[in-house]
C-alpha cells in the first residue's frame, strides 16, 4: 500500500520519500522500499496526526493498493478533542469501482452521482445548532478538472443547486454547508447529491452538533453503487 496526502490544489502535500517517513505507529518491519506491505491477518495504525503537516491544513488522504482488495477493510477515524468527541467510518471504493459504476446506462452520462443522506443545517441567531463539512476529493486518473454541483433534497424535493466551483485533479476541497447555503435552506433533515459530468469526484460528510459536543460521518455513497444487484425494475 501507498499513501499519499493532495492539498485543496492537488498537490502532494504527504508521500514516503527520501527522508520522509510513516509515522512511528507504523511498524519497520511492515515497510519495504517505501510501501506498507501487509501479510495475511496483519493490520496496522496510521496516524496522521504525526506526519509534520502544517498546523492549519486542509487535504485528502489517498491509498494506492495492490492487489485490489475490499474498502470497507480500511478505517478512518475522525477526533475533535475540544469535544472530547471522536466518529468512525471506512474508505470509499477506489477509480476502479467508480469506472464500474459510470458503465450503467441509467446513469445518463454523469461521471460522479454521489450522495450522503442525515445532513442538516440550523442556528439560532449567531449560535449553530447543526451543520456539515463536506469533503470532496477529485480521483480522476485523466488529470480532469471537476466543475461539480451540489444538490440539496428535503422532504418535498429539491431545495437548492450550489455550483461549488473548479476541483482540480487528485484536488482536496472542504466546504461548511451554512456558508454554501447563505440561509437558504432551513432547519430540515437532507440528502446532498453530487454531480459531476466530466470528472470523477467522492464526497464524504463530516454532521456537526455543536449542542450535543458531537460528530458523526457519513462516507457517501455512489448512487449506483448497488444497481447492479438491485435494479430499480419492478418483478413479480
Amino acid at each position: 500500500m501507498k499513501p499519499f496526502i493532495t492539498d485543496p490544489g492537488g498537490n502532494i502535500a504527504w508521500q514516503v520519500a527520501g527522508e520522509t517517513a510513516f509515522p512511528a505507529t507504523i511498524s519497520p518491519k511492515q515497510v519495504q522500499r517505501e510501501t506498507l506491505k501487509l501479510g495475511g491477518m496483519q493490520s496496522c495504525t496510521f496516524a496522521a496526526a504525526d506526519l509534520g503537516l502544517p498546523k492549519i491544513f486542509s487535504g485528502g488522504m489517498s491509498l494506492a493498493v495492490t492487489p485490489t482488495t475490499n474498502h470497507t477493510l480500511m478505517k478512518v477515524e475522525l477526533r475533535v478533542k475540544e469535544w472530547g468527541a471522536h466518529a468512525f467510518t471506512h474508505f470509499r471504493p477506489g477509480l476502479q469501482s467508480a469506472r464500474g459504476y459510470q458503465a450503467s446506462t441509467p446513469r445518463g452520462g454523469l461521471a460522479t452521482d454521489y450522495i450522503a443522506c442525515g445532513a442538516r443545517v440550523e442556528g439560532n441567531g449567531a449560535k449553530n445548532i447543526r451543520d456539515e463539512i463536506i469533503g470532496v476529493i477529485n480521483i480522476d486518473d485523466k488529470a480532469l478538472t471537476g466543475n461539480p454541483a451540489l444538490e440539496v433534497f428535503a422532504a418535498g424535493g429539491l431545495v437548492t443547486r450550489i455550483e461549488l466551483g473548479e476541483v482540480p485533479a487528485f484536488a482536496a476541497r472542504h466546504y461548511l454547508l451554512s456558508e454554501l447555503s447563505s440561509g437558504k435552506i432551513g432547519p430540515h433533515d437532507l440528502t446532498l447529491r453530487l454531480v459531476d459530468e466530466r470528472a470523477t469526484l467522492l464526497m464524504s460528510v463530516v454532521h456537526l452538533d455543536y449542542v450535543r459536543r458531537d460528530l458523526s460521518l457519513d462516507h457517501g455513497s455512489d448512487r449506483f453503487s448497488t444497481f447492479n444487484d438491485y435494479g430499480c425494475v419492478a418483478s413479480a
